[in-house]
């Protein structure tokens, strides 16, 4: 039931032979458009040409031959934290003015949602899920190792030290994910709507610790300038040493917590 069709977002017709193109633009019915170059180190040149590029070339294949539905994997860091207005970010949030937004991915993201919102305006059928922090699946356990946070617990679990800040995260399971996405496209009614697609419940990094050390984990809290020298001045490379310059300030607004609505997502889901 599933044909793999070889391309490159980052090229035009998505790297697809002619014929073959042609032939998947007849038959295809609706786009889940979730590729992405995902490098927190990259600027927004290096991923324009997959992540917005790309994007415009799926829009491209959504309205060609026959009208698609097409269904956008977005993020809800898409609105920053040094945004000056609310805290409250609604579903159904503008999204020209995001605020400052200091990483080229989440830049690369922002300006690709941009590109659905218009696709919608060009007559496309669209929805679009803004995706919290996605963990690994809920039977098996399998994850992305080298995502920001794992890497993170993975450091403080080596150095057996952790910093002593604030702050919260709200995992959701990929396989819960993927349930969303699938059943809310099935709903015609439900086009032309963003989805918040997070956990409403969140977990403090104080509680993820308590967490760890239950499970054996040797760790103690140090202040945060204190846990970045040590891992800067660690010989060996720490699995966040390559995004240890993300700790500045001038990525992170911590005086301000932005919450997410999801009144669209419990609606649906009901």
């Amino acid at each position: 039931r599933v044909h793999v069709v070889l391309g490159d977002l980052g090229i035009k017709k998505m790297g697809i032979k002619e014929k073959e193109y042609d032939e998947l633009a007849e038959k295809i019915d609706c786009i889940y458009h979730n590729g992405a170059k995902v490098h927190f180190l990259y600027g927004y040149n290096e991923l324009k040409n997959v992540n917005v590029d790309g994007t415009k070339e799926i829009i491209k294949f959504a309205s060609y031959k026959r009208r698609k539905a097409l269904f956008y994997i977005s993020t809800i860091s898409i609105f920053s934290r040094f945004r000056s207005d609310n805290k409250l970010v609604m579903e159904n949030e503008d999204i020209s003015d995001p605020g400052i937004l200091p990483i080229g991915y989440t830049q690369s993201k922002w300006v690709a949602e941009g590109l659905i919102w218009k696709a919608k305006e060009m007559g496309i059928p669209v929805i679009v899920y803004r995706l919290g922090h996605i963990v690994g699946d809920s039977i098996t356990g399998i994850c992305n190792t080298g995502d920001f946070i794992f890497r993170i617990i993975e450091t403080c679990l080596l150095l057996q030290f952790y910093p002593d800040i604030e702050g919260e995260i709200a995992p959701i399971a990929v396989d819960d994910v993927a349930k969303i996405v699938v059943k809310v496209s099935q709903k015609t009614k439900e086009y032309g709507t963003a989805y918040h697609v997070i956990n409403p419940q969140s977990i403090s990094f104080q509680k993820a610790i308590e967490i760890a050390k239950r499970m054996g984990g040797n760790l103690w809290p140090v202040n945060i300038n204190e846990w970045i020298k040590r891992v800067k001045s660690c010989e060996a490379n720490l699995p966040i040493t390559p995004f240890i310059d993300f700790f500045d300030k001038k990525y992170w607004n911590q005086n301000k917590k932005l919450e997410f609505s999801t009144e669209n997502l419990s609606r649906a889901l009901k």
